[in-house]
This record gives structure tokens, C-alpha cells and sequence, in this order.
């Protein structure tokens, strides 16, 4: 786990690398919707409350962008949509040893969920 103030750019770095990466395939890769819909969503959190936890992983499937921020204890999803069509979720999850203890899921998040989300994983470990 990376916390810090480069926190925020080693996530967009990671959401660009991925975009662009010619060994993913095509069908797997990022659609520019769901990337920018990600780019967005946390500028906008940035604004609400620094980005302090870069994210553990970011990938991609059928065109989603998933970006995970991880700790022992818990962890925070972000599922950035291929298209319109579908919703943005974001998914917050407390570990007991290695498995799920508690699940929930958020449809549709503001930046100011995904703020209080990345707060309270941070809390959490704290």
C-alpha cells in the first residue's frame, strides 16, 4: 500500500499504461468511456479530499476499468463502466483473515462516496 501525495498520479499513471498496453487484448482493453469516466470521477474526489492511497491494482475486462485500493483489512472497488449503459459501482469490503466479513456495493457513486470509501479503508487501518 503507497500513501503519499504522488498517491493520485501513480493511479492515473497506472489507468494509462493500461489503456495502452498492446499485450492486453483488444476486447479487454479499456473503452475511452470507461477511462474517462475513472480520469473524472477522481479529479473530482481530489477536490473533495486529497487521494493519499494509490491503488493496488487497476485492470480491465470486456472493456471496464476496475481499480482496487487494498489493505489487510479490507478494500475499496471502483468499476468504471464500458459504456453509458451501464452504472458506475463502487464496492467497499471489510476482511476477516483473508475472507469477506462484510460486503457492500454502491451504484451510481458520487465523488464524495468514493472519497468517504478511500477515508474509511484508510481509518480501517489505521
Amino acid at each position: 500500500m503507497i500513501i503519499g501525495s504522488t498517491a493520485l498520479e501513480r493511479t492515473r499513471t497506472e489507468i494509462e499504461r493500461i489503456s495502452a498496453d498492446p499485450v492486453e487484448p483488444e476486447e479487454d482493453r479499456p473503452t475511452r468511456f470507461a477511462c474517462d469516466t475513472a480520469r473524472r470521477l477522481l479529479a473530482e474526489v481530489q477536490k473533495i479530499a486529497p487521494i493519499s492511497i494509490a491503488a493496488s491494482a487497476v485492470e480491465s475486462f470486456e472493456g471496464r476499468l476496475a481499480i482496487h485500493w487494498d489493505t489487510t483489512t479490507g478494500g475499496v472497488v471502483l468499476l468504471c463502466p464500458a459504456d453509458p449503459s451501464r452504472p458506475t459501482i463502487l464496492y467497499r469490503e471489510t476482511l476477516g483473515g483473508k475472507r469477506p466479513a462484510h460486503s457492500a456495493a454502491v451504484s451510481g457513486p458520487s465523488p464524495a462516496d468514493i472519497a468517504a470509501s478511500l477515508k474509511w479503508l484508510l481509518r480501517l487501518n489505521g
